[in-house]
This record gives C-alpha cells, sequence and structure tokens, in this order.
C-alpha cells in the first residue's frame, strides 16, 4: 500500500485565489495539503487561519523572519529573501512534500526551494506571477546603471536556471512563454493558467450596503482604488483625477490602501482642500465585497514599464463585483487587453493623464455605460473563476 501523497502549495504574497485553490484541493482528497506563506510582508491578504469548514487535511503554515521585509531597501531586502528561502526548505523538510508549487516567490527565495525540491526529489511547479529577474533588471539598472546592470541579469540567470529545475511552469499569462522557452525549456513543460479571483467570496451586493453608509458619501459617483499602492504606481494619476472630480462636485474618490504612496496623496489632497477625496487603510476580507459594491467605478494603475511582465490581480477581483473599471496600463498587458476585448471599462496607457481624467468623467456622466461594463464583467467572472476547473488543470501538472 502506497503512502499518502503531500502537496505544498506557497504564496509569498498570501493571497486569497492561491489558498482558495490549497483549500479545494484538500477537499478533494487527493493528499495531504499544506499552505505556507510569507507573514513578513504588509500586502492584502487572505483568510489564512484554519476553519471548521477546512478539510482535515489541510494545515496552514505562516513563515515570518520576525520583522517586516523593507520592500524599498534593496540590500535588506535581498538578504531577507535569500533568509526567507532557507526558512522555506525547512518548511519543505518537515512537511515532505512530493510536489510543491511556489507563487509570488522572490527570485532568491525560490532558487533555495528549486535546490531543495532537486535535491529531495520533490516535483517542483513554479507559478510565474511575474518575472522578477526582468523586473529586477528593469529597475535596479535604473537605481544604479553599472552594478544594478550587473544584478539585475544576475536575478535573470537564476530565474532562467529555476525554470529548468522545475517539473512545469505555469506563466498567467501565454505572454510569459516564449521567455520562458528561452530559457532551455521545453515548451510542452509551460502550461499557462490564467489567474482568477475566489467569485464565490465575492457576492454581489448593493451599492447602499452598510459599510459604504459608514463610509461613504450617499450621493454622487463613487470611484474606488484598492489594493497595493506603491509610488511606482504613479499614484499622480489618482490626484489628477480627484481634482477633476472635485471641480464636477458630484463625486467621491476613495483610495483603501497603505504606505507612502498613499501618504503622499493624503498629503497633496490636503493641501488642495480636495474633500471630494478620502483614504481608508486595508479593509479585512471580509467586507471586501462590500467595499467593492459600494463603488461606481473600480480603479487599477500599473506602472508603464512593466509591459506584459506584471498582471495586477485586483482587477480580476474587481470583475466579481460587477463594476466599471477604470485603468491606466500598458496596452499589451493581459488585464489591459481582457478589459478591451470583453468591455469592462475604458483603459489608457499609465503616460495619457489627460486621458485617464478623461475616462474617469466619462464614467462619472454615463450610468448606463457603467452598468453595461458592470455586468460584463460578472459575465466573465463567472464563465471563468470556477475553480474545480481551475484545480483540474493544476492536478494535471501534479502528476500524482
Amino acid at each position: 500500500m502506497t503512502s499518502r501523497k503531500n502537496i505544498l502549495v506557497h504564496d509569498y504574497a498570501g493571497h486569497p485565489f492561491q489558498v482558495q485553490l490549497s483549500r479545494h484541493l484538500a477537499h478533494r482528497g487527493i493528499a495531504d495539503v499544506t499552505h505556507a506563506y510569507c507573514a513578513s510582508t504588509h500586502t492584502p491578504q487572505a483568510d489564512l487561519v484554519r476553519s471548521d469548514r477546512d478539510a482535515a487535511c489541510f494545515n496552514i503554515t505562516p513563515i515570518s523572519l520576525g520583522a517586516q521585509i523593507k520592500k524599498y531597501s534593496f540590500v535588506s531586502r535581498f538578504m531577507a529573501e535569500r533568509k526567507y528561502g532557507k526558512l522555506l526548505a525547512e518548511v519543505c523538510r518537515k512537511t515532505h512534500p512530493d510536489v510543491v508549487l511556489s507563487a509570488n516567490t522572490p527570485t532568491l527565495a525560490q532558487y533555495e526551494l528549486a535546490r531543495w525540491c532537486k535535491k529531495n526529489g520533490a516535483r517542483l511547479v513554479t507559478w510565474v506571477q511575474d518575472m522578477y529577474g526582468i523586473a529586477a533588471h528593469r529597475i535596479l539598472r535604473k537605481k544604479v546603471p553599472i552594478i544594478g546592470e550587473m544584478i539585475g541579469k544576475y536575478f535573470i540567470r537564476l530565474d532562467e536556471s529555476i525554470y529548468r529545475q522545475s517539473a512545469a511552469i505555469v506563466p498567467i499569462t501565454e505572454d510569459f512563454s516564449p521567455l520562458i522557452c528561452k530559457s532551455g525549456v521545453a515548451a510542452n513543460r509551460v502550461v499557462p493558467i490564467h489567474n482568477w479571483a475566489p467569485i464565490e467570496n465575492f457576492p454581489l451586493v448593493d451599492r447602499d450596503n452598510d459599510w459604504a453608509r459608514k463610509n461613504l458619501p450617499s450621493e454622487g459617483t463613487r470611484f474606488i482604488y484598492s489594493g497595493t499602492l506603491s509610488i511606482r504606481h504613479n499614484p499622480k494619476l489618482l490626484l489628477l483625477l480627484a481634482q477633476k472630480l472635485a471641480e464636477r462636485g458630484d463625486c467621491h474618490l476613495l483610495v483603501v490602501s497603505e504606505g507612502e504612496a498613499v501618504e503622499w496623496l493624503k498629503s497633496q489632497a490636503a493641501e488642495r482642500n480636495l474633500e471630494s477625496f478620502t483614504s481608508l487603510k486595508f479593509q479585512p476580507l471580509e467586507v471586501l465585497p462590500q467595499v467593492m459594491g459600494a463603488a461606481d467605478v473600480l480603479i487599477s494603475i500599473l506602472e508603464e514599464d512593466a509591459g506584459v511582465f506584471c498582471v495586477p490581480s485586483k482587477v480580476l477581483t474587481y470583475l466579481c463585483a460587477g463594476r466599471a473599471v477604470l485603468s491606466a496600463m500598458p496596452p499589451e498587458n493581459l488585464a489591459s487587453r481582457l478589459i478591451r476585448e470583453h468591455q469592462f471599462g475604458l483603459n489608457v496607457s499609465p503616460s495619457d493623464a489627460d486621458s485617464f481624467v478623461a475616462n474617469g468623467l466619462r464614467l462619472a456622466e454615463d450610468p448606463e455605460l457603467r452598468t453595461t461594463f458592470g455586468k460584463n464583467a460578472r459575465a466573465y467572472a463567472e464563465a471563468n473563476f470556477s475553480i474545480h476547473q481551475i484545480a483540474d488543470k493544476f492536478i494535471k501538472l501534479f502528476d500524482l
């Protein structure tokens, strides 16, 4: 009689749809499932505590460095990520996984994980949410041109090594596949699976809900940005939009986020006396449906040089809310292509601030257009976010 198999699903970010997959795999009973995540990052995270509804074979393991990772201090961050990789390998040593599915994991940590899997015969499935090496190269060569160029290329080489050591690679967009294959990986080992949002956790809710009554004006068009916001996301776009909405006098912009960019926005809005702008800290997961449902328009911003290399998951969560999307993202990005092709909202290049603001005003003025976009968004989510069908794709890659 063969022993029961073990699966370790590791999601560095602790996002909702990855832990949804882990819970679903455990309920299907194909293996014991451990879900591990980084407990030292400051981002919105999922429900990462076991409940009575969870299968007996499901466990959650937080991995903590004892202090929050300093995201914008590169030396400190890289040291922390290498240390995190060793802690992740220690979790593997304790859980003895036959399969490891790892997502959102910084290169240095993922490299340590790949080494452990190779040494111990575990099947590594690398879930590529971002092209970390390429992103590091792009950022570092601007910050410190000569040394940054060398360090960036080093990260690219590490990523390529990780791909070659993986039994399968799951990019979240077909746009990543050619770059992965260039590292020497056979095309049949690269299986794109688009991201999704846990739609059962995001039912359609009334615009006039308890959360909205506590946090937003009852009248006027509501614009909401929810999720991670950094200086690299160009918060100036939100400030420009807030100014134009204030001139109309019948709109409100709420930013639900934390960090340096939000503090900058708050100070700029206060200087300009923009009473139509407010901000809140990250909201608990259980009220997010009400947060999104309170909006007439949901906003997403992605930096210009992200190109195809990052697909913001917040857009997929927005779709579940059934609200129009206003976005500024590179036109070649998968999320902006979905918005354009399926008519969820209006997107422009992040460098086109005037058109971004104009699109915001257009949505403020046209409730019928907002309704059409919202219905299209929810219909797409209902048609494409079935966890059972998505899990089937991953199970094939596990080869248990």
